[in-house]
């Protein structure tokens, strides 16, 4: 009978757990768009976010508002804020109208 517990408490916890996790667990990663300029590249560690294009930072900025489905980017020199929804697990929207496609891992 214990085990059933435990095995029902494990259950429940990994569920509570896994809806507790909000946009910015899940934009942890290297996103890439292609615009007519070519093709950037969006870093994105902790709360920190840096989008590049051929080897050149662009723009840097910090997450500030995230939920489950979205977040805001709050960018450094330009002191402006975007929005990014997610489609999915491995495509963002960017309110302005690109999408960022997830970077699987080589390994």
């Amino acid at each position: 009978m214990k085990k059933i517990y435990l095995v029902g408490l494990v259950i429940i916890l990994t569920l509570v757990l896994s809806a507790c996790s909000d946009a910015q667990d899940k934009a942890q990663g290297k996103w890439e768009t292609k615009t007519a300029q070519g093709k950037m590249t969006m870093v994105i560690k902790k709360d920190k976010m840096k989008v590049d294009a051929s080897g050149v930072t662009l723009l840097e900025g910090k997450i500030i508002d995230k939920n489950k489905d979205s977040f805001i980017v709050k960018l450094k020199d330009y002191k402006t804020k975007h929005k990014f929804t997610f489609k999915g697990d491995d495509k963002l929207k960017a309110k302005e109208g690109n999408t960022w496609k997830k970077v699987k891992d080589k390994k």
